[in-house]
């Protein structure tokens, strides 16, 4: 398949997938572990905007877990005004944080 076509796949056939698994991520949700999330999006705006809406259906599905996102600079713009993430973490690894060594303290 041509990207054209997997791309009007995902806007027809995502939300719907979405809505199916919605049941089954409230039975893997026990108690006893940290009520976190964190959303790992290192680079790629297209699938950045592809996963806010996956993102908002999580907060939507978990309303009294945190949700973290780690980004770079260039996607950060598109987390900062978005209700359903609590925290923002800015990891530049094409720039000052480059190389996966300096992502661990």
């Amino acid at each position: 398949m041509n990207r054209k076509t997997l791309k009007k796949l995902n806007r027809l056939a995502g939300p719907i997938l979405l809505w199916m698994t919605r049941p089954f991520l409230t039975l893997l949700i026990r108690k006893k572990y940290d009520r976190r999330i964190c959303i790992l999006k290192i680079v790629g705006m297209g699938d950045t905007v592809l996963l806010l809406p996956i993102i908002h259906l999580l907060k939507k599905t978990l309303p009294d877990y945190r949700i973290s996102a780690v980004v770079t600079p260039v996607t950060r713009p598109l987390f900062a005004d978005n209700p359903d993430i609590d925290e923002i973490i800015l990891y530049d690894i094409l720039g000052a944080d480059r190389g996966i060594w300096k992502f661990f303290p």
